[in-house]
């Protein structure tokens, strides 16, 4: 049986509460920008925020680091304390913060200097600058697999591979 609603108005809405406002806590004033941007500004920012709308529904079913047969994609690189915390602890805590669910802050295996989303120890221009035993060790500790795919810093030569192509490396900024 369908049931159907033949007045929808405020008070018929009510019963739902008050909905968030979006810009709430964002700034309103962009140094350096020009004014006619602010607003672009603001919105983007709404929107890409923990629990703004292109972040729950684009963003928080991907994998901070996933593993895809035998290689393991993470945006900037894995150490062995990552793989010690865990991976899936790593997508879990990630995915909660992007839903809006666990605070304002994104989890401390991302945002610290050497975290999986900012880490260059596998992505340096000159190979010979490379860390090859952190990577072989950090691979020997996840079951299968044989090498890590990262982005984060730009390759100016194209999509290449270090440490034995165990490392590659695939920003060209182009995404």
């Amino acid at each position: 049986m369908v049931r159907r609603i033949h007045h929808c108005g405020p008070e018929s809405l009510s019963r739902f509460g008050k909905p968030k406002d979006p810009f709430e806590g964002l700034p309103v004033v962009f140094h350096g920008i020009k004014k006619v941007f602010f607003d672009g500004f603001r919105a983007r920012i709404a929107a890409f925020c923990p629990g703004g709308p292109i972040s729950t529904q684009f963003l928080s079913q991907n994998g901070t680091a996933l593993v895809v047969g035998d290689s393991i994609f993470v945006h900037g690189g894995l150490l062995p304390r990552h793989v010690s915390y865990g991976l899936e602890k790593i997508n879990e805590e990630v995915r909660n913060w992007i839903n809006g669910l666990s605070g304002r802050f994104s989890p401390i295996p991302c945002r610290e200097e050497a975290g999986v989303v900012w880490l260059r120890k596998f992505s340096k221009e000159l190979a010979k600058n490379c860390d090859c035993s952190t990577l072989e060790h950090v691979l020997s500790t996840i079951p299968g697999v044989k090498r890590m795919i990262m982005g984060h810093t730009i390759q100016k030569v194209g999509i290449n591979g270090v440490c034995d192509d165990r490392a590659i490396r695939i920003d060209l900024i182009d995404s």
